[in-house]
């Protein structure tokens, strides 16, 4: 339990003590994102597991309360949720993040700038938001401007050559990660190019700006070209769980037997097509 979660306290040791954080084969957050490990190193190992263990179980609850009032418990069976909990990933926190997103403002700003910690967050939940700010509420457009240019500039000023490191270990994981993708892009799995997989992620993508938030979401995790398969925690909330539960059971079984990640595009496959089905559903006049 909490694997994932040790290998950001060793890398947040690491630097630290002075070593370079991208030496570490597992090290693929931006440099910004490196400084906030180095709080988790200061504990104790368990007792910081023990913590972030508690955290990431009360922030669960809070953001399945917020996105699904009424059977926000249910969400603890699928399957993203629960591996996100036991091996100490950091998605739901993101994700309760996000959901500050449509306060306006500088809260929003600063949530917005705190989801560019994660870039593979920020490509989820930020685009819809950045152009209703920049048509409607430039100033919460400048505030985030202003708080991420802060959040990624000063690691760049103190560690100029820490955003290279990054980039060099984010462009080594492109491959697999996109095998890994929680969309379109695990369909590299089956040998498609990536190049036609591009094309249908921006028209998804695009479509979806000019639909709901939760549309949109759900659309940008389909078109995620790198991220990994329980990143699909974003899915709480934009469909039922009495679809989305048993869905993400039968994608997890069967990609553990197949041992490939493929199966898990269902998740996000069958969440923006129920939210296609009822958006047409509403659009149908009454007879």
């Amino acid at each position: 339990m909490g694997y994932d979660f040790s290998l950001f306290w060793e890398i947040g040791k690491h630097f630290f003590e002075g070593g370079n954080p991208y030496s570490l084969g597992s090290s693929y957050y931006p440099p910004a994102t490196v400084y906030f490990f180095v709080l988790f190193s200061l504990l104790p190992l368990k007792a910081a597991i023990a913590i972030f263990a508690g955290i990431n179980s009360v922030v669960f609850v809070a953001i399945a309360k917020k996105l699904d009032k009424k059977s926000w418990w249910a969400w603890l069976l699928f399957p993203p949720v629960m591996f996100v909990l036991f091996v100490g990933q950091l998605d739901l926190i993101f994700l309760y993040l996000s959901t500050f997103l449509v306060n306006g403002g500088i809260i929003a700003a600063l949530a917005g700038s705190l989801l560019t910690l994660k870039p593979q967050m920020a490509f989820i939940a930020l685009p819809w938001f950045l152009i209703r700010w920049a048509k409607n509420d430039r100033s919460t457009l400048a505030k985030w401007v202003v708080l991420t240019t802060i959040f990624h500039g000063i690691p760049l000023i103190i560690s100029p050559g820490l955003y290279k490191e990054w980039l060099n270990n984010a462009q080594g994981a492109v491959s697999w990660r996109m095998q890994q993708s929680p969309g379109v892009f695990s369909l590299t799995n089956l040998n498609v190019p990536v190049a036609f997989l591009a094309i249908v992620a921006l028209i998804i993508a695009g479509w979806a700006l000019f639909k709901d938030y939760k549309t949109s979401k759900i659309a940008q995790l389909m078109a995620l070209p790198a991220g990994i398969w329980y990143d699909s925690v974003f899915v709480i909330g934009t469909a039922p769980y009495y679809i989305m539960v048993p869905v993400g059971i039968a994608s997890f079984m069967l990609a553990y037997f197949v041992s490939n990640s493929l199966p898990l595009f269902f998740i996000s496959l069958v969440a923006i097509l129920w939210r296609i089905t009822k958006r047409s559903k509403n659009m149908t006049p009454s007879s």
